[in-house]
């Protein structure tokens, strides 16, 4: 008995504790294909252009996923791009510098006519299609036909390995990156647009690649939303197939059963049809021939023999559980772009829920933005080294810190507007933020809407001062005028007119 004993409490210290996670029971879930591996052997070639090419056919052609590439772009780079602030302790430097960059900034592209805010528009929305963007710091001719730094930007299937090079990939070479031993980026080997057997390697110092390294190792991007990827593609079969069922429901429209099954000629309409021919001798005649029709519209009539039976069935489709299921998918797909489905499909919910959930999506439409802020950050300051040595209008003596700048994001989504004014008033005050912050998310700046005020409030004492009346006065009527409509229409009176 005492052996018994001993061997039981033997076989228990063998025993251990397990994870069933990393138990496959089979039979009772599937497979899954995955292993352990660098993100760069994850995601191959095949793999990267495969979804990518899918991904821009959803862009092209699915409602939704077109819905939530403008929210992407709305947030993350805003409606008129995004614009660069210089922000040096010199203030009068700020202002030249300013002026300065802007007006490279209306011709900097070497491949397109687009404002460097539009190229940030471009930018974003390649970033949410391809999951990665190309931009080129290189030098062109101007407007005025003087060589400056220009920007040109490529799309990610412009990046690949060459014909000839095949064999270095993935030694030397990782899907169009050029890499040194520990797989740092060395080099983008870029296709020409023009001729597809030229390819060109550009250095890494001049290349500014916009993807989102999700993992360690990542030398390619991947698009928005690729985990749900299949659920998109199965959404959209779903609704051709269901849409095909009620075409095909609607086009039966009578069923007449008689003894031969087909339609009584008494009741066609009959009309005169007149045939060119020929007679015995040759020559040309017209042949007069009645024609029967029944009267239709777009539906059909079927005849049926006595006996025969055609079940039509009734169009009740999509069903409520079908209905139901389809917001399921709808809430799978924006849960995968990590975007609420409140902005996809707005629909009435508790306003605390409400702001809850918009304030945590602002902070994924941050995280987008900071994307291409730093990019812009790259170019501003590229830019600026060259413009305090070539650029006349920098000749000012210049302050320390010439390459700070200031980018804000758009401004984020709003559920409550009272209730932010409320709160960014408090943060005014407190000194938590500033006018600059506030304007930038307006695209606008910051010293020139103060100076308006500026010039508001001296028109206002001139008038005062015109006509003998107080100042408060005329502001308190413009306080006091009546708000424009919320559409922002005029109200326009109506006259009558007479018959």
């Amino acid at each position: 008995m005492g052996r018994l004993l001993n061997k039981i409490r033997e076989f228990g210290r063998r025993v251990k504790a397990r994870y069933d996670a990393a138990w496959q029971n089979w039979g009772e879930r599937s497979w899954l294909w995955a292993t352990l591996q660098d993100a760069r052997l994850d995601i191959d070639k095949f793999t990267r252009e495969e979804i990518q090419r899918k991904h821009r056919e959803f862009v092209r052609n699915n409602g939704i996923c077109q819905r939530l590439r403008y929210l992407f772009l709305q947030f993350s780079s805003g409606v008129s791009g995004l614009d660069c602030i210089p922000n040096s302790e010199n203030e009068d430097w700020n202002v030249s510098r300013k002026a300065s960059f802007d007006s490279w900034s209306e011709d900097c592209f070497v491949d397109s006519k687009l404002t460097l805010g539009q190229g940030t528009i471009q930018w974003a929305g390649a970033l949410f299609d391809d999951g990665e963007v190309f931009i080129h710091l290189t030098t062109g001719i101007n407007a005025l036909g003087k060589r400056v730094p220009m920007l040109a930007t490529y799309e990610a299937h412009r990046c690949m390995t060459p014909t000839d090079k095949r064999g270095e990939e993935g030694k030397t070479i990782v899907d169009g990156v050029q890499v040194d031993e520990f797989f740092k980026p060395l080099g983008y080997w870029i296709r020409d647009g023009r001729d597809t057997k030229d390819f060109k390697l550009i250095p890494a110092t001049e290349m500014l690649h916009i993807f989102k390294a999700r993992r360690p190792g990542m030398l390619r991007g991947l698009p928005e939303g690729y985990p749900v990827m299949n659920v998109l593609h199965d959404f959209s079969d779903l609704h051709k197939l269901q849409m095909q069922k009620a075409k095909s429901a609607a086009v039966v429209a009578n069923i007449i059963k008689n003894a031969a099954g087909e339609a009584d000629p008494s009741n066609f309409r009959r009309s005169r049809m007149q045939i060119q021919t020929q007679n015995a001798t040759g020559q040309a005649v017209n042949k007069e021939s009645p024609q029967f029709y029944d009267e239709q519209l777009a539906a059909y009539t079927k005849y049926l023999k006595t006996g025969e039976e055609m079940q039509q069935f009734r169009s009740d489709d999509p069903s409520v559980v079908v209905q139901q299921y389809w917001e399921f998918l709808i809430s799978l797909i924006c849960a995968g772009y990590n975007t609420p489905k409140l902005l996809v499909f707005p629909y009435s919910m508790q306003g605390t829920v409400v702001r809850f959930d918009v304030d945590i999506c602002s902070t994924s439409f941050r995280a987008n933005f900071e994307h291409i802020a730093w990019a812009l950050r790259r170019i501003y300051r590229w830019q600026t080294n060259w413009a305090v040595k070539f650029d006349r209008s920098m000749d000012a003596p210049r302050p320390a810190y010439v390459l700070n700048v200031v980018i804000q994001p758009p401004r984020p989504p709003n559920a409550d507007l009272g209730y932010n004014a409320q709160a960014l008033e408090t943060e005014l005050r407190l000194g938590t933020r500033t006018y600059q912050d506030v304007y930038a998310e307006r695209n606008q700046d910051w010293r020139t809407q103060i100076r308006q005020i500026a010039e508001f409030e001296s028109e206002v004492d001139k008038l005062a001062k015109e006509f003998g009346i107080t100042p408060e006065r005329i502001a308190q009527k413009l306080k006091d005028a009546p708000a424009p409509p919320a559409d922002g229409n005029v109200p326009v009176k109506q006259e009558a007119v007479p018959a």
